[in-house]
């Protein structure tokens, strides 16, 4: 097996286990639905603002994509849009108080399956595991 196929079964592997974790956890919400309430939830801590445009390009996905997740996030109350005092046209996204509740929840499930993670590998493997995987993220030969 060569690193591409390690990289992606782990992927696989991994994000299977999370939409597990979070279908048997969390009532109907979709693994790319707790990704957008995450970036919607740091904006919030961060008084920050967003709109599609800035979901798109964090996630690396489509306008058609974005625009049905969030139109189904908002019919089940996680979300509200609202125009823009300076461009009608432009529709900010915050979460309601149902999103924030339910992020919360989903953190909880995250930290418990990064603990169930952490738990298969000894300390010196997810040492080694973590360093390794920055060294790829980065494409740097740095040898830190």
């Amino acid at each position: 097996m060569d690193l591409l196929e390690v990289i992606r079964d782990l992927s696989v592997a991994v994000k299977t286990e999370i939409n597990e974790n979070i279908t048997r956890n969390v009532n109907g919400i979709t693994y790319f639905q707790c990704i957008v309430l995450d970036i919607l939830y740091e904006a919030k801590k961060n008084n920050k603002t967003c709109n599609q445009k800035y979901i798109e390009k964090e996630i690396n996905s489509c306008k058609s994509t974005v625009s049905d997740v969030l139109v189904s996030m908002e019919k089940k109350g996680y979300i509200e849009r609202k125009s823009s005092m300076d461009d009608s046209r432009n529709k900010i996204i915050s979460l309601t108080e149902s999103g924030i509740s339910t992020h919360e929840e989903i953190e909880k499930v995250f930290s418990n399956y990064r603990e169930e993670l952490e738990n298969r590998l000894t300390k010196d493997e997810l040492d080694d595991f973590i360093k390794i995987s920055m060294k790829l993220i980065k494409g740097g030969n740095n040898n830190d």
